[in-house]
């Protein structure tokens, strides 16, 4: 059993499999981030691995045991560490060429790094009259 990103994911509805994996010696594996805690149900674990962020040689190494090649490009691959386990699942299919694979991984970083919170002015707020000429008055003083 796989629960990818636990600390996000996690819902009561998955300690029921979780305890069934259990009574029947199952292994289950939680990914979770240094921030997320540990769901209850897994409190117990008999072991817990901290795995350093995903880099390009580790990357190399899951396309060598999931496609038994390494798209020539993967070293170059820009900022792996912020692939999660959600990511790598939808991507890395046997079905699909290695370096197919590894283009839609380099669409899922370029995508989430365009996604910047929009940062506004209190400049450009439009309106809001007083409460604007207040807000930026506190905001030099």
């Amino acid at each position: 059993m796989l629960i990818a990103d636990g600390g996000v994911r996690y819902t009561a509805r998955m300690v029921r499999p979780v305890a069934q994996a259990a009574e029947r010696c199952l292994p289950v594996f939680c990914t979770l981030t240094t921030d997320d805690p540990v769901p209850a149900a897994l409190a117990g674990a008999d072991l817990v691995l901290d795995l350093p962020p995903l880099t390009p040689e580790m990357l190399a190494l899951l396309f060598e045991a999931a496609h038994d090649e390494v798209p020539s490009d993967v070293l170059s691959f820009p900022s792996a560490e912020n692939l999660r386990t959600p990511d790598l699942v939808a991507h890395i299919r046997r079905a699909r060429p290695a370096a197919e694979c590894l283009s839609r991984l380099q669409q899922v970083v370029s995508t989430n790094s365009e996604k910047q919170p929009a940062t506004v002015r209190l400049d450009d707020v439009v309106g809001y009259g007083e409460a604007k000429t207040g807000g930026w008055n506190s905001l030099r003083t």
